[in-house]
């Protein structure tokens, strides 16, 4: 314990919390906080000839709103 002297001469400091991650703080992207989450539609093809794929192509048209 201090004694009346010592607190005179160096108050006591605040803990402090520490981040992680100080220089990506602007950076939300690389530090795993995931904001948004993207989704891309594929057109798949299928091999024969270069026809689309019923089946596949009906699902993305789905996605799409079309069908």
């Amino acid at each position: 314990m201090p004694t009346i002297k010592q607190l005179i001469r160096n108050t006591r400091q605040p803990i402090r919390n520490v981040t992680k991650s100080p220089a990506l703080r602007g950076c939300p992207q690389r530090r795993g906080t995931c904001t948004r989450v993207y989704v891309r539609l594929v057109q798949i093809m299928s091999w024969d000839k270069g026809k689309r794929n019923k089946t596949f192509s009906s699902i993305n048209d789905q996605y799409r709103g079309i069908g």
